[in-house]
Parts: C-alpha cells; structure tokens; sequence
C-alpha cells in the first residue's frame, strides 16, 4: 500500500483484522531536530537579506559591506564548530541553498577560488574527518556512480583532445570553461558521500525545495518590476541564472518535487497550500519565455504521470487537454505567441524569434557536421566556437549551438554522449524504481520527481547547453545523489523482508 500524508483506506478495515502500519507521512522518522537545525542555520543569511533590504527601503541607509563580511565569518564559524563534530549535514543544507545563486554571488576568495570551490574544500576535509572518525571509505560504489564516472572520465578526455587538435594553449585560453565543467563532477562525488543514509537524503530533498523556493522569491520579485513591460527581451525573467532560457531550464529541473509531494498527497489537506506554490512557479516559467522551457514542463510532468500510474496519466491528460479545449483562455495568450500558436502578431512576436531559430538550425547543421568527421572522441573541449566558421552555411555570431547532445557529440565525440544518456536514463530508472516500489511517501515523491528532472531535462537540453552550468544544473546532480541513497535504503529493506519470511515448502509429487 502506497503511504500518504494521511490515507483514508488506513481507517476502514475487518473486525479483528490486524491493524495497517502507520502512515508514513510523519516526518518525525527521518525528520526532528536534524532537520529545523538545519532550516534555522539555512535561513539566517534569508533573514539578513531581508533586513537589510526592508531598511533600505524604509529609510534609504546602505548597508556597509564589513555587516556582510562580519556575518559570513560569524556564520562560517558555526559552520566549521558543526562540522569538526562530524555532522556535514549543514555544509549539504548550504551546497543546497548555494548552489542555483552561485553565477550571481561568486564570493571569489582568491583569483581562481570561490564560494563553489570552498564548499567542495570543506566537503573533502568533512570526508576525511570521517574517514578518521568512523573507518569509512572517502568515496564509496553506490547506483548511478559507475556512469557518472565515465561520464567524468570522456569529458576530461575530450580537454586532451582539444590540446591535441587546437594546441597546448587552447586548455590554459578556456581554463575557467573547463573548471566550471569539471566543478559538476567534483559537487556530485563529495555530494553523493557526504550523504550518510536515505533519512539525510530525505532531509537533502527537503533543502532543495528550499533553495527552490528562494529561486522563485528572487524570481516573483523581478517580475512585479517586469510585468508591464511589453517588449519580450525587457520582460524575459534573468533569475538567479542571469539568463532567461538558463532561468526556465531551472525551475523545469527544480519544480518536480513540489508536484509529485502533491499528486502523492491529494487526499491530505495540508499538502494543498503547495498549489500556490504551483501557481507562482508557473507565472515565472511563463514570463521566462523560454519554448525549450514550456516543452521540457509538459514532458516532464508527463513522466511524472506516468511514474505515478498510468490510469493516473491519463486522466490527468484527458482532463487537461478537456480544460484547454473547453477554456482556451487558460493559456495565456503570451506563451501561445511564443510557441507559435497564436495566428495574431503582438508585441512579443517579433521577427528576432524566426531569425534565432534559422541561426540555430545552421549550427546545428555545423555540429553534425563536425560529430561526422570525428565521430569517436570529437574536436575536443571547447572547439565548436573555434572551428563553426568552417562548417557553418554562413556567418553566425552565436558560438554556442543550442544543443546540448550535438554539443558533447561535436566537441568530445559519440561516446562520450552516450555516457552522458546512460547518467540521465540511471536517474529515471532509479526515480521510477522508488516511484513504484518504495513505501515511503517522501521516497516516492522523490522517484517522481526525479523522473520529471529527467525527462524535462532531457527535452530542454535539446534547445540549449545547459548542462555545464551549475547554478542551472546542480540539482539534477544532487537529486541524483539523493536517489541513489534511497534505492540502496529500500533495497536493504527488500532484502530484509525477503530474509525475514518463512522458507516456502517445496510441494511433493505423490
């Protein structure tokens, strides 16, 4: 029986049967202390912000930068006190809330050291603290991490490659692209194992909605100032990301969780609140402007769907496609424009969006082209902006090719891509396994949700590069990290069931 916040089955049942397992939406097993500890430490630095911003509206004083710098030593005091009693669970929490922020607060440290960095630092001295303290292994085998390294391992390849193909210089010429990229790796490996079992993993999720919900704070905030803007680069939404397409590919990544706590819980009142969230997100998805965005939503809840149920899939789908039918209305008439569906031109179609789809098509062309003439390790990291200009039909100024597969099939070759495939069809399959088999409530949420990363991730990476990028990127990583610790918690419990039941007797033939 799938567990729910509160499942009225769980109250009807025969006279003198045995009475069900409690329902597992209690976050008290897995949740308590750790975990309002950790919210406390987390919003500190909200609350700062808020302070800071509620003063300088009210009376117009300017914060002096020595509060920022006194609060962040004050605040990585507490940290570094927490982790030398080695709990890293704040130093997860904080990966967590960083992370999406990290392409706007840099925080560099010293030239080639920021903020990223420094967690990744402190990550690696909390996995050797452990090493210390309890005998385990810095980095242990655990699903999913097999093919995330040889995902790493191509992808440093392809940097040999292009010091072969382009020169020596060209891995020192773009050596802040190929750290950035490399940055990925080095987050999900210390990320995956400063994770101690599927509760914290639990708790992980939970600071993922978090960092989330501060995303669309940031986000609702900059269209209050945007919305009656009626040109469509002015009234694009940048976020956190700094980019409308970048911003809509996070909230596709990011909203999963949110929908399938939700769909899970529908029978619970207290879940319902989470349809405001719902609905702010989608005003900030819309008003990203991003198509790759749009499609990679409607897929992945798709998946979600399915995930759930399939009886569950298509009623959903037959009483939306119902809704749009019955109410176009209910599609605002700016995202129609966007998508091409509106026969009437207004001021957010311009002829700027034919003139991005042909550029995009020739370097697509371009891309295919190269992956053609060396399909098996590629032209190296890095090279389709150098070498475009021989493959392209014409001259186009964009050097990124707005694809992320032919972007690693072109630059690190065929191999390489379908390593990158195999790390995105592991998350879905594990993400299912738990939708479907776990009893936990908070596990299958997390199942569904990552189904709904992957796959709308998987349709928005065909209209954009986004996956080196971790302000962007990064949760896809972690949920993966996530999953991984709660597939090996449910298989445990599997095996445990099995063992525990009595040996089945063999039937004789008489």
């Amino acid at each position: 029986m799938r567990s729910s916040l509160a499942d009225p089955a769980l109250k009807f049942r025969r006279p003198g049967a045995e009475p069900p397992p409690p329902p597992a939406f209690g976050i008290a097993d897995w949740g308590g202390q750790a975990l309002r500890d950790a919210l406390v430490f987390l919003l500190w630095p909200v609350g700062l912000l808020i302070a800071i911003k509620v003063i300088f509206a009210v009376t117009g004083f300017k914060s002096p930068p020595f509060v920022l710098y006194l609060f962040a030593l004050v605040y990585g005091g507490f940290l570094l006190k927490r982790m030398k009693q080695n709990d890293p669970e704040w130093l997860v929490g904080l990966f967590c809330v960083y992370l999406p922020f990290s392409a706007i607060i840099k925080v560099a440290i010293i030239p080639g050291i920021n903020a990223t960095n420094m967690l990744v630092i402190l990550g690696i001295g909390a996995l050797i603290l452990r090493r210390k303290e309890e005998g385990v292994p810095m980095m242990a085998s655990r699903p999913g991490t097999g093919v995330m390294g040889w995902w790493c391992f191509l992808s440093i390849l392809s940097v040999i490659t292009s010091m072969v193909t382009l020169g020596a210089t060209h891995a020192t010429d773009r050596f802040s692209e190929i750290k950035s990229w490399v940055d990925q790796f080095l987050v999900f490996f210390v990320f995956i194992n400063l994770i101690r079992d599927g509760k914290m993993a639990r708790r992980t999720a939970v600071y993922m909605m978090l960092g989330t919900l501060l995303v669309m704070a940031m986000g609702f905030e900059e269209w209050l100032e945007k919305r009656d803007v009626n040109s469509l680069d002015k009234a694009r939404l940048l976020g956190p990301q700094n980019q409308p397409n970048s911003f809509g590919a996070f909230l596709v990544y990011a909203v999963g969780p949110f929908i399938a706590v939700l769909v899970t819980n529908l029978a619970n009142w207290r879940a319902w609140p989470l349809l405001i969230v719902l609905v702010v997100w989608l005003r900030l998805l819309i008003a990203s402007f991003s198509r790759g965005a749009y499609l990679g939503f409607a897929a992945g809840v798709a998946a979600l769907g399915y995930a759930r149920g399939k009886i569950f899939l298509a009623c959903s789908a037959a009483a939306l496609i119902s809704l749009v039918v019955a109410v176009p209305e209910v599609v605002p008439e700016s995202m129609q424009a966007r998508l091409g569906l509106s026969a009437e031109q207004d001021d957010f179609t311009t002829p700027k969006i034919d003139t991005s789809s042909a550029h995009r098509l020739i370097l697509w062309n371009a891309a295919i082209e190269m992956t053609k003439e060396s399909p098996v390790f590629g032209w190296g990291f890095g090279s389709f902006p150098v070498l475009k200009g021989f493959y392209t039909e014409s001259d186009v100024h964009e050097s990124d090719n707005h694809n992320m597969y032919l972007f690693v099939a072109s630059q690190m070759g065929l191999p390489a891509l379908f390593a990158m495939l195999m790390v995105m069809f592991r998350l879905g399959w594990l993400g299912l396994q738990l939708a479907r088999r776990s009893p936990d409530w908070m596990a299958q949420s997390i199942g569904m949700g990552a189904c709904c990363t992957v796959v709308g991730g998987l349709v928005v990476n065909m209209f954009g590069s986004r996956l080196g990028d971790l302000s962007v990127m990064a949760y896809v990583w972690l949920t993966l990290a996530v999953v991984s610790h709660l597939t090996v918690e449910m298989r445990a419990d599997e095996a445990a069931k099995k063992a525990a039941e009595p040996p089945k007797k063999k039937r004789r033939l008489p």
